[in-house]
């Protein structure tokens, strides 16, 4: 049977040191607690004592949290760390991170506050190698994002998964923008989401970032808990394994996500070399659409020949109950019909951004 893990809990106000053992020892993990109350007696229980996990006040007098965090950081390079404590101080926090720690939590106000701190400490004790993401073994990226917002924090969490680079941006508990290769907004966040592993790490805030997400953290990560249990087919068999698709998930259908755009009535994919439909979602005359796209592709392929012109990349028209616009690539289209009301200037970002999605 594999040993108990071992924390050390450093806080120099002995009613803390004493709730939070009490708590930490009924982990469902059952770790054994040492307690220390000053950071010199941290660095002795640490030099006799093989530590798995330390936790660590701030602010205590004589050798503070931040001499600790040195000290540990050079003894112990691979240990996991939390710092815990009641300063609301920015600077504190990115000094913290910046020396290395797992995850930086202001003292639990809530008992709901409290109840999640606890879980996430759990999750870094049965951390295992390969799972998940870096500093929370058995949560997602979506825990992540929500322990940052719930905190309040304005912080930039980076992540890296294969060879993709991301960023989400986080001001006083709110996301306010995302990035990924060339999207950024709401896209780019629905995009990372996707991801199921990689590393990551907890940067400043970019304070002149520009805001270009306006919807809630809770109704943003909503809204993407829904689009993926949307796309799940019925028959896990039809599914793709996830070894063929890279960094998407096996389970995403990107014009599905497209047509949960609230400016758009349906999106479609076609095949001009084969003359047929390969995908659609949402509700339209799909087949009077694709013989129209694939009639104005001919003309246009004729036209070009006798004026030695080059490929059709886009189409835009106009009718009664939508605004269409038609990207080609390959001998494939991506076809979106846009809701009349949409503003005619946001069509060509929009469309862009779909389009990322639709080759990604």
């Amino acid at each position: 049977m594999e040993g108990k893990n071992k924390i050390l809990l450093v806080d120099d106000d002995p009613d803390i040191l004493a709730t939070y053992e009490e708590l930490l020892k009924n982990l469902p993990s059952k770790p054994e607690v040492l307690t220390a109350d000053s950071g010199k007696k941290a660095i002795s229980l640490m030099d006799s004592n093989e530590i798995d996990l330390l936790i660590c006040d701030i602010d205590m007098p004589g050798i503070d949290g931040f001499q600790v965090l040195s000290i540990v950081k050079k003894r112990f390079p691979d240990l996991r760390i939390v710092v815990f404590t009641a300063l609301e101080n920015e600077l504190y926090r990115n000094i913290a991170y910046g020396l290395g720690v797992d995850m930086c939590w202001r003292k639990p106000a809530t008992q709901k506050d409290a109840q999640l701190f606890l879980e996430s400490i759990e999750g870094l004790l049965q951390q295992q190698k390969g799972q998940g993401f870096r500093g929370v073994q058995s949560k997602n990226l979506v825990d992540i994002i929500q322990l940052e917002c719930m905190c309040g924090s304005s912080v930039t969490i980076k992540v890296k998964s294969a060879d993709i680079e991301a960023k989400i941006f986080i001001k006083d508990g709110e996301i306010i923008d995302a990035e990924i290769g060339d999207l950024q907004g709401e896209v780019a966040f629905k995009k990372i989401l996707r991801l199921k592993s990689g590393a990551f790490e907890i940067l400043p805030i970019v304070e002149d970032r520009e805001r270009k997400i306006f919807t809630s953290y809770n109704g943003l990560l909503l809204d993407a808990a829904q689009t993926m249990d949307e796309i799940l087919t019925d028959d896990k068999s039809q599914l793709p394994d996830a070894s063929e698709v890279g960094d998407r998930t096996a389970f995403e259908n990107p014009l599905a996500i497209i047509a949960k755009n609230e400016n758009v009535l349906f999106a479609m994919g076609g095949d001009l070399k084969n003359n047929q439909i390969t995908g659609t979602a949402g509700s339209g005359d799909f087949n009077a659409v694709h013989n129209w796209i694939t009639h104005t592709m001919k003309k246009w392929d004729s036209l070009g020949e006798s004026f030695v012109l080059g490929n059709l990349i886009q189409i835009q028209a106009t009718e009664p109950h939508y605004y269409l616009m038609v990207e080609s690539q390959a001998e494939k289209y991506l076809c979106v019909a846009f809701k009349p009301e949409t503003k005619k200037d946001s069509l060509q970002e929009l469309m862009k951004n779909f389009k990322a999605i639709w080759i990604s």
